[in-house]
């Protein structure tokens, strides 16, 4: 039988392994956003300089008990970003952050889902 101060220390490490294996899960599914909106990017609009496509940036970060992904284009290099995914009155929006978005987050939550199924399963190993 386990006591109590030996269960407080299991479920600490358990805590941390289920962190550690969430973070690597949704690290995948950053890399997968980045990759299609550059994809994305590539196609329509077709590239021209490569700045746009090298400033498409998906990015990780912890806020309270949140994990969030943000996908952002542009910057010195592209200031124009904004204008070619959302348009203007003599361009129509290629939305190509959007369309990399959509396809993303129609996985997400099988993804993240799965994950917990196989975690609980298996017993956090």
């Amino acid at each position: 039988m386990m006591t109590y101060p030996q269960f407080r220390i299991f479920m600490r490490n358990r805590s941390k392994n289920f962190m550690a294996s969430l973070d690597m899960t949704l690290e995948k599914e950053r890399l997968a956003l980045e990759n299609i909106a550059k994809k994305n990017a590539t196609t329509y609009p077709k590239i021209r300089t490569g700045n746009l496509y090298n400033s498409i940036r998906a990015a990780k970060q912890r806020k309270d008990n949140l994990i969030l992904i943000n996908l952002n284009a542009g910057g010195d290099s592209a200031p124009y970003a904004k204008f070619v995914e959302f348009g203007t009155r003599k361009m129509e929006p290629r939305a190509y952050l959007r369309r990399a978005f959509d396809r993303v987050d129609e996985g997400m939550e099988k993804s993240l889902s799965r994950f917990t199924r196989l975690y609980l399963a298996r017993g956090g190993k």
